[in-house]
């Protein structure tokens, strides 16, 4: 029960964090709001299913939840440079399109 405790609390953390009601956040994981509050309370374990959920919605890392080791969210360095790139296309596009309209007029 000591660990569904702490599990517990660091899923708090976790919801507070990203301003969700538990209404909002169960919704999100797949779970009625009266499962999640259980969860919450350290009354029930988390299962597969909404551990899954946390690491592919919300980027938790899952050490940090269940062991209470490293980071609260994985670095999505791989997220970061795509959108980097993306910025940097952007730019470019940006910049052919001005030439483009300055040769018009």
């Amino acid at each position: 029960m000591k660990n569904n405790e702490d599990i517990s609390q660091r899923l708090r953390k976790i919801r507070k964090h990203l301003e969700q009601s538990q209404v909002d956040f169960s919704f999100k994981l797949g779970i009625t709001q009266q499962t999640y509050s259980l969860i919450e309370r350290g009354v029930r374990a988390v299962n597969v299913k909404v551990l899954v959920a946390l690491g592919e919605l919300f980027n938790v890392n899952l050490n940090w939840l269940i062991f209470n080791a490293g980071e609260m969210f994985n670095s999505n360095r791989r997220g970061k440079e795509e959108l980097h790139e993306r910025h940097s296309r952007l730019i470019e596009i940006t910049k052919e399109m001005m030439e483009i309209i300055k040769q018009d007029y």
